[in-house]
């Protein structure tokens, strides 16, 4: 009998030992590539999901998110050249946690929390976190690049072991955008507005009217114009040869709208902001001598190009 109850408890000491030394704990599916389109009039919401593999003793664990590329877990980018976007990770659609690397000193609500029961067998256990790209970023257009690391620890934040990493590699596309508004003088861009008609009444020499071209775009882009009537105003019966002549200026210069093309008057510009890039545009009516009475009129197209 004594014999008995001797071997019993050695055979339960080694089970133990056994299964103690088979206790797996891993990241077992991840998403490693995550991509995403920009969209300018709204934001990126992406829900990631991690999948937590486990066999052996009951634990704790939790998983822990780097700041990525920045270094900064409240200011992480995603990078194009010297341009960025922000981006943040946060526990769940709420947004209200930030997730946090262990050297950030997180708090239980900036880390993933969970524990697995003893099993023989394995038990699973997933988890999503949301990966949020803010509205209101216009940036040069391209793809803009950051990875970070997702890391797993048994444990808890006061006692813990490194399990595993895995690394996220994540891409946002910021789309080309190239729009052209015609606006009163000092109105702000407005997306509707691509026409504009000048009316001078009874014409008077030196008579003149403003408007504004405002360009908003992310991509370097050059401006054309073209007149109808070679810079001049015409009449409406073309059996009559009278002119009025004018003068255009762009951008505070002179153009000039003799030329039967297109005639490219600002090159290479540069990226604007939201609000978009102002241009003035000023009529003045020349001397146009005993001129029939009469509709004069003439129509200037401005063409804006990416390069």
């Amino acid at each position: 009998m004594k014999k008995a109850i001797i071997t019993l408890l050695m055979t339960l000491y080694f089970l133990t030992s056994a299964f103690s030394a088979n206790t797996s704990l891993r990241i077992s599916s991840f998403t490693r590539n995550i991509k995403a389109n920009y969209d300018l009039n709204g934001n990126i919401e992406i829900t990631q999901s991690i999948t937590l593999k486990h066999k052996g003793e009951a634990l704790d664990y939790f998983l822990a998110i780097s700041p990525g590329s920045s270094g900064l877990w409240n200011n992480r980018v995603v990078i194009n050249g010297g341009n960025q976007l922000s981006y943040q990770i946060y526990r769940d659609s709420s947004k209200t946690d930030v997730l946090k690397s262990i050297s950030d000193n997180p708090s239980a609500n900036e880390i993933i929390t969970g524990s697995f029961a003893q099993s023989g067998s394995f038990q699973f256990s997933t988890y999503t976190y949301t990966i949020y790209v803010p509205p209101g970023q216009f940036n040069l257009a391209g793809v803009y690049d950051d990875s970070f690391d997702v890391s797993l620890y048994s444990g808890n934040l006061s006692t813990y072991t490194l399990e595993g990493t895995k690394t996220h590699s994540l891409s946002v596309t910021m789309p080309t955008s190239l729009e052209l508004s015609i606006t009163p003088s000092g109105v702000p861009f407005d997306d509707t507005s691509f026409n504009m008609n000048m009316n001078f009444g009874i014409l008077n020499v030196g008579s003149s009217r403003s408007a504004d071209a405002v360009i908003r775009t992310n991509t370097p882009y050059s401006i054309f114009i073209l007149s109808e009537k070679g810079g001049k105003l015409t009449h409406t019966d073309p059996l009559i040869a009278d002119i009025v002549p004018y003068t255009f200026t762009f951008n505070g210069n002179t153009v000039d709208l003799t030329s039967p093309t297109a005639q490219q008057i600002i090159t290479g510009a540069t990226v604007t902001s939201w609000e978009g890039t102002r241009y003035p545009m000023n009529v003045t009516i020349g001397d146009y001598g005993m001129a029939s009475e009469g509709y004069y009129s003439d129509n200037l197209t401005i063409t804006i190009q990416a390069q």
